[in-house]
């Protein structure tokens, strides 16, 4: 049998006051604990703030026991409230990105060892755990003979660019997939199945200038529909490539010191593409004027994009075909890009594209394949364009830069919901 007992009015306040006084303590030897062990992570602000005796207001570890914490976060939700029309489209996405992911780190916590960054991102303690917690995580694709799988990410366990970045360069020099004809011809030739030639099927080019890869493209189609270049098939699977054939829309400098870049026209066809093919229908105009109509009137949710080549040189044209096609890209898509790593602006690139995706509501696990021969893929980091340091790493002529082009390949990916992460 239970007594209850109702304390007086001025005994429960002097109770809460205690507890809470309690929690504060609690609170500052966390948070003390908590800096000294990550303080060499820290950005410039956060450091400042440390060394000022202020609550860092991105530590989740805070936020419910120091006043300090709900007081920076008051102070961060103002200051996105006044300048959030001044955002660029990254960093909007990657603020609702840090929003949606931390109420699901803490799922990751059993499964391996990590830490939570200042950031409020939970990472894991190796590489390895990475692909390994990742892999887990994702859907088997078909494999044919001989070929590996990748090592791969998942959006629920690589949450902030930077560790994204590191991993893709990590993964893509494990060279899983040592394809002789580089990443498009691996696409081809050992991932796509002559099945996948069907109805609401599409192979998608962004990219064509003067048609190569195109016709290699076209090539494959042919092989797999006997009968449809001789007009056997009524409705065969064709090629549908993007491109305004007037050449880039804007400068585009890669960062090298011995190169200043392309200027606005570069790799221009006059505006006329550059032959006629059965299987290939030339989509002609600027992204973000040809893709949207196509999408409304050619994909549905039962639509499979089977080969996206990605090769729009810059930021802006990349982000137009992630965002549109972004929820259309699934299970077993294949994604061979063209300028994806190895140059020293890749990060504002094709990379940064992907990883919008990737991190975003439509986003699915990436498998990296890598797809350069010889049994090794080159693939730099870090670019140091400092012709005085030692390590400077920055000319296009010094015979040391690793392919761009790197093959990708999409694997569905399993979600946890936020009520199992409680």
């Amino acid at each position: 049998m239970w007594t209850y007992v109702v304390l007086p009015r001025t005994m429960q306040l002097t109770m809460l006051l205690v507890l809470t006084s309690l929690g504060s303590v609690i609170g500052s030897v966390k948070e003390k604990t908590f800096v000294r062990k990550h303080r060499r992570k820290s950005t410039p602000q956060q450091a400042t703030l440390h060394a000022d005796g202020q609550v860092d207001i991105s530590s989740p570890m805070l936020s419910s026991t120091s006043l300090g914490s709900v007081i920076g976060s008051v102070k961060e939700q103002t200051f996105v409230r006044e300048n959030r029309s001044k955002f660029t489209p990254h960093q909007d996405s990657m603020l609702a990105r840090k929003s949606s992911r931390k109420s699901r780190a803490p799922s990751l916590a059993p499964l391996a060892l990590g830490v939570t960054t200042p950031e409020g991102y939970y990472k894991l303690e190796s590489d390895d755990l990475h692909f390994t917690t990742s892999r887990s995580r994702c859907r088997t694709a078909r494999m044919a003979a001989n070929l590996c799988e990748g090592p791969v990410l998942h959006p629920d366990v690589v949450q902030d660019y930077e560790t994204f970045t590191h991993l893709v360069v990590e993964g893509l020099k494990k060279n899983c997939h040592d394809s002789g004809g580089g990443p498009l011809s691996a696409a081809l030739d050992d991932f796509v199945h002559d099945e996948d030639a069907k109805p609401n099927n599409w192979f998608l080019e962004f990219g064509a200038a003067s048609g190569s890869t195109a016709r290699t493209i076209s090539q494959r189609l042919k092989n797999m529909q006997p009968g449809s270049e001789a007009g056997q098939i009524a409705n065969f699977t064709k090629l549908h490539s993007f491109d305004s054939f007037k050449g880039l829309p804007s400068w585009w400098d890669k960062g090298f010191a011995d190169n200043d870049g392309f200027a606005s026209g570069a790799f221009t066809q006059q505006g006329q593409p550059p032959y006629t093919d059965s299987h290939v229908v030339w989509e002609i105009g600027f992204f973000n004027e040809t893709l949207p109509p196509f999408v409304h009137s050619n994909i549905n949710k039962d639509s499979r994009i089977v080969l996206l080549f990605v090769d729009p040189d810059i930021y802006p044209a990349a982000h137009t075909v992630f965002s549109q096609l972004g929820p259309h890209i699934g299970h077993e898509t294949l994604i061979p890009f063209h300028e994806l790593v190895n140059y020293p602006s890749y990060r504002e690139g094709e990379l940064l594209a992907l990883w919008e995706w990737f991190s975003g509501p439509d986003g699915q696990c990436v498998e990296l394949l890598g797809g350069h021969k010889n049994g090794t893929n080159k693939v730099t980091e870090d670019f140091n364009c400092d012709r005085k340091d030692s390590m400077y790493n920055c000319d296009t002529s010094a015979g040391s830069q690793g392919p761009e082009d790197q093959l990708v390949r999409v694997l569905a990916a399993e979600r946890r919901s936020d009520d199992d992460s409680m």
